[in-house]
């Protein structure tokens, strides 16, 4: 038998071709070692950052805060008092999206590429599994999208400026969390005084911003643990993009600000015996909004993230 032309040279950084060879003492084609079949897998890293709504009938989501009430003078005298009703801001969402993920799996193709040891239960799992992967990361580029694009008040307003290190946007961050947890009417759409429950506050960091933090330091100006610390850090990975305000903007907000309602999330299946395949189907209806009666506040970081890049990463030569 002669010697079979290899197709590829697998190196340790893999080949896209199968390194076809034959054995040089038995003469015949080596078999593969061993086989993993695996889809591409996809996590929603922005978990716990937005408010959960399951919705199980209805289309539209209701959102209403009664104000505060305000601070009367007093006479015992008076029994007279017209009934003051409370005061009540409501809004309402209806953006649902529609989407639906679709993969086939041929189970007859499936069985010629398994060597005994991988299943095609295995195998097919896995590509039925793509379709939450595909949901996954639909869903959290919505999310971040959600978190970036959405008019929320910008902070460099009320603290007078931006942070020009990290010891700044540490001081910010700290000072933006004390304003949500304050009585104060400036960061909601809705000017109503209104303060933000501590266990509601999340502080949205990119993972751009987090590797230049240092985690111990923002602990400690908050009187809390590494851990404690890390339960109201939601981090935002941003590597795949581009403009600098998405990778060095924080937020500090109240979760409920932002809103992910889903009223449809099934899966279904349609089998063709005719061509011995099967179709799967995720079915998802969905909708993101910025609930503004709830505090948001954001703050571009650029400048003190580039001061602080630059003191440990030489920028190479042109």
């Amino acid at each position: 038998m002669a010697k079979v032309e290899t197709i590829d040279v697998t190196t340790s950084e893999g080949a896209n071709k199968f390194p076809l060879e034959t054995n040089d003492i038995y003469n015949m084609v080596e078999k593969v070692a061993s086989q993993n079949i695996r889809s591409a897998k996809n996590g929603n890293a922005l978990e716990d950052a937005l408010y959960e709504y399951e919705v199980d009938k209805g289309s539209v989501v209701e959102e209403a805060v009664i104000k505060m009430a305000e601070a009367q003078e007093f006479n015992k005298n008076d029994s007279s008092r017209a009934p003051l009703d409370p005061s009540v801001l409501t809004k309402y969402f209806n953006n649902w999206e529609e989407k639906q993920f679709q993969t086939t799996t041929r189970r007859d193709d499936i069985r010629k590429i398994c060597i005994a040891e991988t299943s095609v239960d295995s195998v097919s799992a896995e590509i039925i599994g793509s379709l939450t992967s595909g949901d996954g990361a639909y869903d959290f580029e919505k999310s971040r999208d959600l978190m970036q694009k959405s008019t929320i008040k910008d902070y460099s307003e009320l603290l007078g400026g931006k942070p020009s290190n990290m010891k700044g946007v540490i001081y910010a961050v700290r000072d933006m969390f004390n304003h949500l947890k304050t009585n104060n009417s400036d960061c909601t759409t809705e000017a109503y005084k209104t303060y933000t429950p501590v266990d509601d506050i999340r502080i949205g960091l990119p993972d751009k911003v987090m590797n230049l933090m240092d985690v111990t330091e923002l602990a400690n100006i908050f009187n809390l643990t590494k851990e404690e610390i890390f339960g109201k850090i939601v981090v935002i990975p941003v590597d795949d993009q581009i403009e600098d305000a998405n990778k060095y903007t924080v937020y500090v907000y109240d979760r409920k600000a932002f809103g992910r309602a889903t009223r449809l999330y099934e899966y279904g299946q349609e089998i063709v015996e005719k061509g011995r395949y099967e179709n799967h189907y995720l079915t998802v209806d969905r909708m993101y909004f910025h609930n503004g009666l709830f505090k948001a506040t954001k703050l571009d970081c650029t400048e003190a993230c580039k001061a602080a890049l630059a003191n440990i990463i030489t920028a190479s030569a042109s």
